[in-house]
């Protein structure tokens, strides 16, 4: 486990001025002593700077409106710390190690003092590991010797005259519990025991250390059967110049657990048949480098009643204590505002990708279907193939010299025409472009769904991590549920129904076909008329004996003449005003319904992308503004907390 970074600069406050405010301000202040030269004037009283207890409190805040920190107690933390300012305690020391490490023998060979206790002190400590023992272990003193299960009051001089408590935390090669954490960040001093053997291998111990790096107070020491030797520690601190900064570098002593052990036995033999040796004890428990680690804690605790310059707190100790505390918890809360920052970034890339390939999807279907300012353009040689149709059908089955025998039949023959050659390739592009329509909104609302379940800005379980990263909304799940409905809903007739609708309207009532047999039907009557008129002129004539055969049969044909000649212009007219009208009624409000068509489904199968997107975004908008308010309070701290 890789220390994390002791300040995250993304984080930190930059309070400086610019160059155009500096020269505001230096104006400023001229133009004030030009008009007060007086030595009297005197600028106005700055706010003292906040207290440790303070930024404490704000920190505390900071951390209960935004959880950040799931996974470790700070909230504990900090209200210990707050606690350890406003009341008197005894002083903490913590020793921890691994099972390796003999942290319970270094705690049994400090505290047993056989010279000074009698001998429960001894069998306590002996028990106090026996069978199924917590984690952290706690020595108080006490008047009498009594054990629990996480506590061992003892008769300690030592302990009496330091007013110091004890916690001993021997962990495994997991990582130590949340609350053995908060023991060794409430503690004024902290021994890290390490076995020669492993050093700082373990990456369990190297988490305590980055943990603690940076504590008053912290003591690496390494358990190694000569501690005596020059270079019992320089492999170690070899290490440490690796995993710390140099302002960070604990110190680090050298002890042995097994020679202080042997010489308290030489003291206070358990085989019977052995004698006492004070020389024995007093070379091997000195040798052993447990009393100067001893005298090294009284002199860290011995400021815990020493008088302190901030509000009158009397221990600079319990100071250090909670000033470590309210950094570190500041680091992390600037390391998880990082993770934030990262987790909005990404998410805000994500959704501006969805919608960048929304937009571009929509324009490429569009584009594809001939959209123009609202208009889909029915493409020139399908209207011609369809006009040239017609014409066939007007100047050959329904001419205008077999117009009085198929005047019934003109609309029908129309409408026959019509339903397999107008624009029937045009068709089935519209349809083939609806099915890409449908392929577009399937594939859309498969990102959306992709994105909502991969990203972990949207994950329930970010909920857990940080609010202000995460962008989880049922009420979000729930609109793009329906509109999942409402963007499948596309049939394959959506976009050619306008196409059929006015297919059928060239011979609809009133449309451009019945005009056409309108006008058809009043220009045979018309010529019907002249022609009967002419021939009953004819033999009119003929029987009054007003004309020769010869003139009566030629007015008689002059008139039908005339008739077929009218009947023929009629027709021509009425086919030039219905081509007019299908250009106009039924071409062009096609592309016009075409285009509405055509961009509303376009909406539909968009729908569910662009109503994912507008929701997420405004989520974004508002997670980003606390995250704002969240950063801008941690800054504040922070500076307040380097004024200290």
């Amino acid at each position: 486990m890789v220390p994390a970074p002791r300040r995250l600069a993304t984080l930190r406050p930059c309070f400086c001025r610019t160059s155009a405010a500096r020269t505001a301000l230096t104006r400023s202040r001229s133009l004030s002593s030009a008009a007060s030269p007086t030595p009297s004037a005197s600028a106005p009283p700055t706010a003292p700077p906040p207290t440790t207890a303070e930024l404490l409190v704000d920190l505390r805040d900071l951390v209960g409106r935004y959880p950040l920190l799931r996974e470790t107690s700070w909230a504990t933390r900090l209200d210990g710390a707050l606690a350890d300012l406003k009341h008197p305690r005894r002083a903490r020391i913590a020793v921890v190690g691994d099972k390796q490490s003999g942290a319970s023998a270094l705690v049994t060979a400090a505290f047993d003092d056989p010279l000074a206790s009698d001998g429960e002190v001894t069998v306590a400590l002996a028990s106090r590991r026996l069978g199924d023992a917590p984690e952290a272990v706690a020595l108080t003193y006490g008047s009498t010797t009594q054990t629990s299960a996480h506590e061992v009051a003892i008769s300690s001089p030592w302990l009496r005259d330091n007013k110091a408590d004890v916690v001993e935390v021997v962990h495994g090669d997991v990582p130590a519990l949340q609350s053995s954490l908060d023991a060794l960040y409430s503690s004024d001093a902290v021994v890290l025991l390490l076995s020669e053997s492993r050093g700082l291998t373990s990456t369990t111990t190297r988490s305590i250390l980055s943990e603690l790096a940076s504590k008053p107070n912290l003591i690496l020491a390494l358990n190694t059967l000569e501690p005596s030797h020059p270079s019992a520690t320089k492999a170690l601190e070899a290490h440490l110049a690796t995993l710390l900064s140099p302002d960070s570098q604990p110190e680090v002593r050298a002890v042995s657990t097994e020679q202080a052990l042997e010489a308290l036995e030489a003291l206070a033999p358990t085989e019977p048949g052995h004698e006492v040796s004070y020389e024995k004890f007093s070379a091997g428990y000195v040798g052993s480098g447990v009393p100067q680690l001893k005298d090294r804690l009284a002199q860290a605790v011995s400021t815990l009643d020493a008088p302190s310059a901030e509000n009158n707190v009397p221990s600079s100790l319990r100071l250090q204590t909670a000033r470590h505390t309210l950094a570190k918890g500041v680091d992390v809360a600037a390391f998880e505002g990082a993770k934030i920052a990262d987790r909005l970034h990404q998410a805000a890339s994500d959704v501006a990708a969805l919608s960048f390939e929304t937009t571009e999807a929509a324009d490429a279907v569009l584009a594809s279907l001939g959209v123009e300012d609202g208009l889909l353009k029915i493409p020139n040689e399908e209207v011609a193939a369809a006009s040239a149709e017609l014409h066939e059908l007007l100047d050959g089955r329904l001419a205008w010299y077999l117009l009085p025998l198929r005047l019934d039949d003109l609309t029908s023959e129309i409408a026959l025409v019509t339903s397999a050659t107008y624009l029937p390739h045009f068709e089935s592009h519209l349809i083939y472009s609806t099915g890409r329509l449908v392929s577009l909104s399937s594939s859309l609302s498969t990102k959306v769904d992709t994105l909502l379940s991969t990203s972990p800005a949207f994950s329930p379980s970010s909920r857990t991590d940080s609010p202000l990263s995460s962008l989880y909304s049922p009420t979000l799940l729930n609109t793009l549920a329906q509109a999942t409905v409402e963007s499948t809903t596309i049939s394959s007739s959506s976009l050619s129904s306008p196409l059929i609708a006015r297919r059928s309207q060239l011979t609809a009532p009133g449309g451009p076909a019945e005009v056409l047999q309108s006008r058809a039907q009043k220009s045979v009557a018309s010529a019907m008329s002249l022609s009967l008129g002419s021939v009953a002129v004819g033999v009119g004539m003929q029987v009054m004996e007003y004309a020769e055969l010869a003139t009566s049969g030629g007015v008689a044909l002059l008139g039908t003449t005339m008739a077929a000649w009218g009947l023929q212009r009629g027709w021509e007219k009425a086919k030039k005003r219905f081509f007019v009208d299908v250009e106009k009624r039924v071409t062009g409000g096609l592309e016009e319904d075409l285009g509405i068509a055509a961009q509303r489904l376009v909406e539909r199968s968009t729908y569910k992308a662009r109503t994912a997107i507008a929701l997420t975004e405004e989520l974004l908008r508002k997670k980003q503004g606390d995250f704002e308010q969240f950063k801008a309070r941690l800054a504040r701290i922070e500076e307040g907390r380097r004024k200290l």
